[in-house]
């Protein structure tokens, strides 16, 4: 049997969350200049938080799953619900599964579907959350059809909630759009390099680590990072990085 407080936490998500959500989509109009990075983002590794994968690095096949990690960079602390929106081309993708992870590990979740967008709330029954960023839930879409171009999923709208109070969660246009597919700056095998700067530095460093352990076949696997040509991204391209880095 649910206690009072889990029952008061069901009424939260399924009472204040739909309406909040909705003010926020049709509140007041977009900026003249919008915002490009906000706190609230989508991301194609799968690796809890934002790792900054905006694209695939191949153009997933008919029939392929392709997931989404849902992320916050700030605000996340002491929450107990979520709200998202994010939509995508339905004659393309197709949702097929949500799950919450990481800060919303074991959430309860209420998804709310219509063709090309899905609108999901997320609640912690026993526990608040403990950090202040991570990842909220991961969405999982199957390729419908060979993609002719690069196709966007998009997070419209996020909200946190901590007891009756709830905020929103900006979202940035250049960090709330994922493309599947489309054309990527051809790859430089063996080049540590990554961000092209002419030197290896922090920045390459901080590219390597997110896509460490990823191996040829999954979404997070990135072919530059492949140093030594073996199929995944492991110890032995570290050791290359490391002898290249600071030069």
């Amino acid at each position: 049997m649910m206690t009072a407080k889990q029952q008061l936490r069901i009424l939260f998500v399924l009472l204040l969350l739909p309406g909040a959500i909705l003010a926020q989509e049709s509140g007041d109009p977009e900026p003249e200049t919008p915002v490009l990075v906000g706190p609230a983002r989508l991301d194609l590794n799968i690796r809890a938080g934002d790792q900054n994968q905006r694209q695939t690095f191949t153009k997933p096949e008919a029939g392929a799953n392709v997931t989404v990690d849902v992320a916050v960079t700030e605000g996340a602390m002491d929450r107990t619900g979520f709200d998202i929106v994010v939509t995508y081309d339905a004659d393309q993708i197709l949702f097929q599964a949500a799950e919450p992870v990481d800060l919303y590990e074991g959430a309860y979740l209420l998804p709310s579907l219509e063709p090309g967008r899905i609108n999901i709330a997320g609640l912690l029954l026993d526990s608040d959350t403990d950090r202040a960023s991570g990842s909220l839930a991961q969405i999982t879409f199957i390729v419908l059809g060979d993609l002719p171009e690069a196709s966007p999923i998009s997070l419209n709208a996020a909200l946190l909630g901590s007891a009756l109070a709830i905020d929103s969660i900006g979202v940035g246009t250049e960090t709330s759009i994922v493309r599947l597919g489309g054309d990527r700056p051809a790859i430089e095998q063996g080049n540590p390099d990554f961000n092209g700067d002419g030197s290896v530095g922090f920045t390459d460093f901080v590219i390597f680590a997110g896509g460490f352990g990823a191996a040829a076949g999954n979404q997070s696997y990135n072919p530059a990072l492949d140093l030594d040509g073996s199929g995944n991204v492991g110890f032995s391209d570290f050791l290359i990085f490391a002898q290249a880095f600071g030069t």
